[in-house]
């Protein structure tokens, strides 16, 4: 609560300035607009009680907004969001800038009990390396609460090949580690799998070979089908990119691991001890994260602080369940549920 003044203080006509403090102080500084917030505008020179009045007032009106937006508001009875699956890039940091709000949201999911795991497309890293990167944002997780490509695609492969077979990757330390702690031996001549996630030092005789191997009956997996990847620069391409030019090489289509496809969503679920009917998708990508998710039975939250914008979704028929500008707004929002 704002402390009323005392005393004259009461009858002093209020500079804008002083107007949107106190807007600030009842509402923690969401939606404070100079001379007021959102639905009600509070006068400029204005007394202190005149005011107080609008604010209270303009409260009011937030809370009924909140609820006709928050994650319950569908039938609450029957939809209940226990576990988020969260991308991580362009979700939780852009390029080398965390997004704000970020290291809030995750305290807010660990404060209301909420379940959740970090997936990304992105093979290049280590769960180790993630939680490290998160941390210099100020993101505090467990590996345990991370699951990337590489992961989810050694997990993959071991449902399908025995510790020992020998295999070909494409990709970084992340896909590399992953596949060796799952037992799998590294050969670039007799490889029964050539697997394939984001190489930033591909190079034309990674591709011969892969594609040799292929044609000669070599297993076909895809970490991921991003064809391209948000860099500092731009984008740039991505394992998708990679899978295309070894799919037109060799006529073969891989087997996809990552979101799109179910198998990463399964071992989400799975590692969170889940079901899809309570759990929903935070993504920036409409044809990975939300096509993925609803896939996968879940509900999608779709935010605009990555690569898609919003006018790349009024132009798609893909429909996320909800919409926001970042986590951060989303935080706010479910805060009023």
């Amino acid at each position: 609560m704002v402390s009323r003044p005392r005393g004259p203080l009461k009858e002093k006509r209020l500079s804008t300035r002083q107007i949107k403090i106190i807007v600030e102080k009842y509402l923690d500084g969401y939606v404070a607009y100079p001379l007021g917030v959102k639905g009600v505008v509070v006068g400029e020179g204005d007394t202190y009680e005149e005011a107080l009045a609008d604010v209270e007032s303009a409260i009011k009106f937030h809370i009924e907004s909140f609820r006709d937006n928050v994650l319950e508001v569908e039938s609450p009875e029957h939809m209940t969001i226990d576990h988020l699956i969260i991308d991580m890039d362009g979700v939780l940091w852009r390029g080398a800038q965390v997004i704000p709000g970020a290291p809030e949201f995750i305290r807010f999911l660990r404060q209301r009990g909420i379940g959740f795991v970090l997936a990304t497309n992105n093979s290049t890293r280590t769960a180790a390396q993630y939680q490290d990167r998160l941390a210099g944002f100020g993101i505090e997780v467990a590996p345990h609460e991370i699951v990337t490509s590489a992961l989810a695609t050694a997990g993959y492969l071991a449902t399908q090949a025995e510790p020992g077979t020998p295999v070909y990757v494409i990709g970084g330390d992340g896909l590399r580690q992953a596949l060796t702690e799952k037992g799998f031996v590294l050969d670039s001549q007799q490889a029964r799998y050539v697997v394939v996630g984001m190489d930033l030092e591909l190079t034309f005789d990674k591709l011969r070979r892969a594609t040799l191997l292929i044609r000669a009956g070599a297993g076909f997996v895809g970490s991921n089908p991003d064809k391209t990847f948000p860099s500092e620069e731009g984008m740039i391409p991505g394992a998708g990119a990679t899978l295309a030019a070894l799919e037109a090489a060799t006529g073969v289509s891989p087997v996809i691991v990552g979101k799109p496809e179910p198998i990463m969503f399964q071992q989400a679920l799975k590692r969170l001890g889940a079901t899809a009917a309570t759990t929903a998708m935070i993504g920036d990508r409409l044809e990975t994260d939300i096509l993925g998710g609803q896939r996968a039975g879940l509900k999608t939250i779709l935010v605009l602080s990555g690569v898609t914008k919003a006018s790349d979704l009024a132009a798609s028929d893909l429909k996320p369940d909800w919409v926001f500008q970042d986590v951060d707004e989303l935080r706010r929002k479910w805060m009023w549920a």
